[in-house]
């Protein structure tokens, strides 16, 4: 089977069953918060593997064959959870230079973003609970980060990545480093769309949300095909993916304002901060010569 026979039956599997998921969830009284909401994704972001496996399988491969799936302990690995950690902060640094954003960092700031989905009760307690820390949370929290980052998310990541930096990567390689990063972040950020619409990321603007994170998922894939490159894992992209996911929520906790198209590494503060990231990531392998050594 050709590479583009198999790039286009994987987006069409893969996609397909984002919409059918996301088209039950809609229909059905479950909602996208709360606990089965929460199901609901982690089961969502395992719809690229099983499309990998469907294509493997047609064209008479193993279901991992060929797409560095196994696991290898380098110093990319720490790379990419700390390089991950870094888009995050200029993400949240370019917020603070938004109209209407602004750094502050108090207790009052963070229980009026997240107020709304505590009762009066969890609201007080969760008070109580943040002034008794001996530091912000937002520095308690970092370690957290990494070690969900390369554990548990980065588990559910792989489910993503063994298609975005796996099945894509193999496919789309011979196009070059940035053309590569170009073609999966587009369509890893429209494979979004559905599960944003029904609430993922921007409940208060769905539809421009969905293309707006695609332009935050193009703005990811260098640095995902970056550390894939060069740790000879998907596992390198699976810390990633999970380092970003652990980590989002960590700008909120000291930005005051701003709507969800906004503030945070998935909004426009994100746009700015990864671009600008982006643009050193280029000039350091420009520099260092990376992107001509590196191999598939």
């Amino acid at each position: 089977m050709e590479s583009s026979h198999k790039v286009g039956l994987f987006v069409g599997i893969s996609y397909g069953l984002a919409v059918a998921m996301a088209g039950a969830l809609a229909i059905s009284d479950v909602g996208y918060g709360g606990l089965l909401g929460s199901v609901f994704a982690v089961l969502y972001m395992f719809t690229p593997m099983l499309a990998v496996i469907a294509v493997q399988l047609l064209a008479g491969e193993k279901p991992f064959h060929g797409l560095s799936a196994r696991p290898r302990l380098n110093r990319w690995l720490l790379a990419g959870s700390l390089g991950t950690l870094v888009l995050v902060f200029a993400a949240m640094l370019a917020g603070f230079a938004l109209p209407g954003l602004s750094y502050d960092p108090s207790i009052d700031a963070i229980l009026d973003r997240f107020g709304d989905m505590l009762s009066p009760e969890q609201l007080a307690e969760t008070r109580q609970e943040l002034e008794a820390l001996p530091v912000h949370p937002a520095f308690l929290s970092i370690p957290q980060i990494l070690i969900a980052g390369a554990t548990l998310n980065a588990l559910f990541a792989f489910g993503e990545e063994i298609g975005w930096r796996g099945l894509l990567y193999r496919e789309l390689s011979h196009l070059g480093f940035w053309k590569t990063s170009l073609i999966t972040g587009i369509i890893w950020g429209f494979w979004h769309a559905p599960i944003i619409l029904v609430g993922h990321n921007y409940p208060e603007h769905p539809l421009p949300g969905a293309f707006l994170f695609v332009v935050i998922c193009v703005l990811l894939s260098p640095l995902h095909t970056f550390i894939r490159q060069h740790s000879g894992t998907v596992w390198g992209a699976a810390i990633c993916h999970g380092t970003f996911n652990a980590a989002a929520g960590l700008p909120l906790l000291v930005t005051a304002g701003g709507s969800d198209l906004e503030v945070g590494v998935t909004g426009l503060a994100g746009v700015i901060g990864m671009a600008v990231a982006n643009l050193a990531l280029a000039a350091w392998m420009a520099f260092s010569g990376r992107a001509a050594r590196s191999t598939p």
